[in-house]
C-alpha cells in the first residue's frame, strides 16, 4: 500500500512538474486583456498606444508586441515605439479572476520628443530676461496614486504598479523646423520604485512620483558626448533630482547633483559639478600633451537644452606641468617674433576662476608662469567658437623682438628688473587663434609711463598697421 501511494504521490509530482512547465512555457494569444490595459494606460496617462499583438504568459505576465505611443508633454509632443511592453502581474489574485499588474517592462523603447514652437518662443524671451511660464498646478490629489481597477465580465484588472524597468531604451530631443538633435541618449537602462501615480495630472511627466537608479551608455548634449552615466533618480511631480551622477568625458571623469524643475517652460534647473581628474590638454585643444592635471568645480543654474541658458560660476585647478604646443600658444610665440620661448617650458601650479552667461565664458584672471616669462590672461570665450582674450606676456627684454614694435617702445617699457610687459590680443576660435601685439594698450603703458617720445612711436607703428 505505502509503494502505491509514493507511486501516486510521484505521478502527481510529474503531472504537476509538467503543468507547471506548460504554463510556463506556453502563451496564449489576449486581445481582450491587452486592449483592457491599453485602455486603462491611455485613461490614465492621456497618452495613445496602438499594440500589433497581445500575448498572455501566466507566469511572465501580459507582453505587447511592436508598440507605438503618442503624448502631449510641456513644451512639446511624444512619438515612441517600443520592441515590447511587458506587464507584469501577481500570481494569487488569477486565482479568483482578477489580474493585478505590479510591474511594467519597456523592452528597447525609441523615443522622440519634439520641441513645440511656443517653446522656442519662450525660451527666446527668457534669454531677453524675461521669467519662464509656470504650469498651472496640477489638478491631482496630493496623496497616494490611485488604483485603477474595472469589472468585466469573465475578468478584473487593477494597475497597482509599484515597478517600472526600461530596457536598452533611446531617446532623442528634436528642436521643431530643425533635423538637429539638441539631445540624444543611447543605452538607457532605469528601474523605477516607491511608484505613485496622480490619474488627473496634466502630463505623464507630472503624474508620477518615484525612485530609482540610471544607467546611460552615450548621452550627447550639443556636440558635448558623454558617456557612462551611472546614478541615482527621484521623481516628484513634475521634479527630478539626480544624486551621486558620475559620467565620463573625452576630458575625463565627473560626478554631479542635478535637479530639474520641469514645472516650467522651459524647464529650469541647478547643477553642482565636480571633475577629477580632467585632461585640460583635452580641454585647450593640444593634441601634444603638456598640461597637468586639472580639477574642476563649477555650480550653475539655468534653463532648457540650449547652452544659452545656463549661468554660473567656477574654478579650474591645475597642476604643474609644462605648456603644450597649442596653436593659442604657437600664435603668440609667432608674434613675439623672437627672444622667448613659451611650448615645452615648466609652469607652476596655478587656478583659472570663470564664470558663464549668456553663453559666454568669462576668464576674471589666469596666471601661468614659467621661468622665461609670466602670463596673465582674461578675456570671453563664446561657447559656439569665438574668442576675445587679452594676454599680458612678462619677459625678458634682452633678445625680444616684435617686428609690429620699434625698439625704441619695447625699450621704453623695460622696467628696472630687465623685463617688459607686451599686451597681446587673442581672436579667430581655439582651432584656429588669431595673435596680435594690443597697439592700443602699448599706446596706453606709452602716455602714462613715457612721455612724447614713445607716443610718437606707437603712432607711427599705428599708422603703419593701417597701411
Amino acid at each position: 500500500m505505502a509503494k502505491k501511494l509514493l507511486l501516486a504521490a510521484a505521478i502527481l509530482a510529474g503531472v504537476l512538474v509538467l503543468a507547471i512547465g506548460i504554463v510556463y512555457l506556453v502563451d496564449f494569444e489576449s486581445p481582450e486583456l491587452g486592449e483592457l490595459v491599453v485602455g486603462k494606460v491611455n485613461e490614465a496617462t492621456g497618452a495613445e498606444l496602438s499594440v500589433d499583438r497581445y500575448r498572455l504568459n501566466l507566469i511572465r505576465g501580459l507582453e505587447l508586441e511592436n508598440v507605438r505611443v503618442s503624448a502631449s508633454l510641456p513644451g512639446g509632443n511624444l512619438e515612441a515605439h517600443l520592441d515590447g511592453l511587458v506587464v507584469k502581474h501577481r500570481l494569487l489574485p488569477l486565482l479568483f479572476g482578477k489580474v493585478v499588474a505590479e510591474q511594467i517592462v519597456l523592452v528597447r523603447p525609441e523615443v522622440e520628443l519634439t520641441e513645440r514652437a511656443t517653446a522656442r518662443a519662450e525660451r527666446s524671451s527668457r534669454a531677453n530676461g524675461d521669467a519662464p511660464k509656470r504650469e498651472a498646478p496640477s489638478s491631482s490629489p496630493s496623496g497616494e496614486g490611485e488604483t485603477l481597477e474595472e469589472t468585466g465580465s469573465s475578468a478584473s484588472l487593477a494597475l497597482e504598479i509599484t515597478q517600472i524597468v526600461i530596457q536598452d531604451g533611446s531617446i532623442r530631443l528634436r528642436r521643431r523646423g530643425t533635423e538637429e538633435n539638441a539631445t540624444s541618449v543611447t543605452g538607457l537602462n532605469l528601474r523605477l520604485q516607491d511608484l505613485s501615480f496622480h490619474p488627473r495630472a496634466i502630463s505623464i511627466l507630472h503624474a508620477l512620483s518615484a525612485a530609482g537608479e540610471l544607467g546611460i551608455d552615450t548621452l550627447l548634449l550639443d556636440r558635448t558626448l558623454v558617456r557612462e552615466v551611472e546614478g541615482r533618480l527621484k521623481l516628484d511631480n513634475g521634479t527630478f533630482e539626480g544624486q551621486e551622477v558620475s559620467f565620463r568625458t573625452d576630458q575625463g571623469r565627473f560626478r554631479a547633483g542635478l535637479e530639474a524643475n520641469f514645472n516650467q517652460i522651459p524647464f529650469g534647473y541647478t547643477l553642482s559639478l565636480r571633475g577629477d581628474p580632467l585632461d585640460v590638454n583635452a580641454i585647450a585643444g593640444s593634441t601634444g600633451g603638456g598640461f597637468g592635471p586639472g580639477v574642476l568645480e563649477f555650480d550653475a543654474e539655468g534653463y532648457g537644452t540650449d547652452s544659452k541658458g545656463i549661468k554660473g560660476r567656477g574654478v579650474l585647478r591645475l597642476a604643474e606641468g609644462r605648456l603644450p604646443s597649442s596653436p593659442a600658444l604657437l600664435g603668440v610665440e609667432k608674434a613675439l617674433g623672437r627672444g622667448t620661448s613659451l611650448v615645452g617650458a615648466p609652469y607652476q601650479a596655478t587656478e583659472a576662476p570663470f564664470h558663464i552667461d549668456k553663453n559666454q565664458l568669462t576668464l576674471s584672471g589666469f596666471r601661468l608662469e614659467t621661468p622665461q616669462a609670466a602670463l596673465d590672461l582674461k578675456g570671453t570665450v563664446d561657447l559656439d567658437g569665438p574668442l576675445a582674450l587679452s594676454l599680458a606676456l612678462r619677459t625678458p627684454r634682452e633678445g625680444l623682438v616684435i617686428h609690429e614694435v620699434p625698439d625704441e617702445v619695447l625699450d621704453a617699457l623695460t622696467d628696472d628688473e630687465g623685463w617688459v610687459t607686451v599686451p597681446l590680443q587673442i581672436t579667430g576660435t581655439q582651432a584656429e587663434p588669431r595673435v596680435l601685439p594690443d597697439a592700443n594698450a602699448l599706446l596706453a603703458q606709452a602716455k602714462q609711463n613715457t612721455g612724447k617720445l614713445i607716443e610718437e612711436g606707437v603712432k607711427s607703428l599705428l599708422q603703419r598697421g593701417l597701411n
